[in-house]
Formats: structure tokens, C-alpha cells, sequence
């Protein structure tokens, strides 16, 4: 298992959403939508950095972060996403980092341990669950500080300086594979659910669903498994939260 204190948690946010302005601060049960994101972090652990922007407007996301007790704040270039990575690997000298987008406020961070493993194991640089084994919205990126470096030297395009991980992707094929095996999933139901905010019907959605599941099994967001119980809520309750994805998401 990977000593704690050499990964990191690094949860990237902005304010200014275009499809949905100020989205990470709307209320989501008794905090926000960034605070569900990072508090389900924090219980994981390990150590979580909040990455945000220089921009003003980004003021109040370091406050709710600070006020939720995170480690540490990363600011950096707006745009230039991947160069707030590079700051955090360079802060904390980590050698494997968590990536979330926090309009993600599900993320399944109980896997992290698995994923650790998996990639320290096979002395890989890169590897996600991806969408056909884990419900969009609850997935996990993990990568090496030396594979993150790497990718900013290498690549410099607009696709991978905001999006992050788009070089490392490219390469680590092989890796997303066998994690999706490794894991042990077998049900590719998984590829039509979506708990990601993106706009405010989502929104709306994943509000409306925490609600229920919360009534339904009497349990908190902050439990471990909460995302399991959603997902055995909508197996007995319907569809409706099934959704398909056809543009890139934001943070």
C-alpha cells in the first residue's frame, strides 16, 4: 500500500462555468457541491489540495475550501489547468496524484487505495476507472508526479493543458484496460448513469436523487458507500437518472 504521504488529492475548481456560472457553490444538502466534493475527500485520508484559479471570482472557493479544514491551496494560470498540477506535485513532492473535478461531488474516493495499488504494481505512470465499469461523475485519475511532468513537457496543446490528463490518456491505453479488469467489473450498465453537474438539469437530478437515497436507506452523503446505495436505488426505482454525455465537461 502507498505511503499517504506520497499521494495527493488534488480536487480542480472554478467559478466561472459557462453552462452553469458559480455551480460549485450551490447548496447540496447541508454544504455545497464543491464542500460534498471535498469533505467526501478529506474522509478519505489523505491529503486534498484545493486547485483553483488567480481570478478573483475564485476568491470564495478558497474560502469554503479553508473553512472545510483542506491541506493546502494551489492557484495558478486559469486556463492552463495542467501547470496547477505541476505546482501541487512540486509543493507536496507527491509521487502519485488524485485528480477530481469538483463537479463531481460523488467521486467514489474509496477506491483510491485499489487504484494505488494497481498502478504501483504494475509500475504504470496512469490509470483510471473509467465510464463503462463506474457510473460518469464518480471515476477516479491517478498518475505519477514523473508522468505529469512529462506530459507538460511534451505536450503543450490547449486540449492538454485544460484538460489535464488528455496526453497521459493517450498513452496509458493499455493501463485503463486492465484496471477496468483488475477491479473486477463486469456490467456496462455503468456507461449510462451520469451523477456529474454539469448544467443545472444535472443539477437538479443528483440533488433530487441524494434526497431520496438519503430517505430511502436513512444514511448520510458522507457514508462510504453512498454511491453504491444510489446505484441499487435507481436499479429498483427506474431510469430516469440514466444519461448519455455528448460534450466535454468543465473545471
Amino acid at each position: 500500500m502507498i505511503n499517504k504521504n506520497k499521494l495527493v488529492i488534488g480536487v480542480q475548481c472554478r467559478i466561472s462555468s459557462s453552462r452553469l456560472p458559480g455551480k460549485a457553490l450551490l447548496k447540496l444538502e447541508d454544504t455545497t457541491v464543491l464542500g460534498m466534493c471535498l469533505t467526501r475527500a478529506i474522509l478519505s485520508g489523505y491529503q486534498v489540495y484545493l486547485l483553483t484559479s488567480e481570478e478573483k471570482s475564485d476568491d470564495i472557493l478558497e474560502t469554503e475550501a479553508r473553512n472545510l479544514g483542506v491541506d493546502g491551496i494551489i492557484r495558478g494560470s486559469l486556463k492552463n489547468v495542467l501547470s496547477r498540477f505541476i505546482s501541487l506535485s512540486n509543493k507536496t513532492d507527491a509521487d502519485y496524484i488524485i485528480r477530481v473535478t469538483a463537479d463531481n461531488p460523488l467521486t467514489e474516493f474509496r477506491f483510491i487505495n485499489e487504484l494505488s495499488n494497481f498502478v504501483i504494481s504494475k509500475n504504470y505512470l496512469y490509470a483510471t476507472m473509467n465510464n463503462k465499469i463506474c457510473p460518469e461523475g464518480t471515476n477516479l485519475e491517478i498518475f505519477s508526479s514523473k508522468a505529469l511532468k512529462d506530459s507538460f513537457k511534451n505536450d503543450k496543446s490547449e486540449e492538454n493543458l485544460e484538460h489535464v490528463t488528455s496526453h497521459m490518456r493517450e498513452i496509458s491505453i493499455k493501463e485503463q484496460f486492465l484496471i477496468n479488469n483488475y477491479l473486477g467489473y463486469k456490467n456496462n450498465q455503468y456507461e449510462k448513469m451520469s451523477f456529474t453537474i454539469d448544467n443545472l438539469e444535472d443539477y437538479v437530478k443528483v440533488s433530487k436523487l441524494i434526497k431520496k437515497v438519503k430517505k430511502e436507506y436513512n444514511c448520510d452523503w458522507r457514508k462510504d458507500d453512498f454511491v453504491s446505495l444510489i446505484i441499487n436505488y435507481i436499479k429498483l426505482k427506474g431510469t430516469e437518472f440514466y444519461t448519455t454525455r455528448n460534450h466535454p465537461l468543465e473545471n
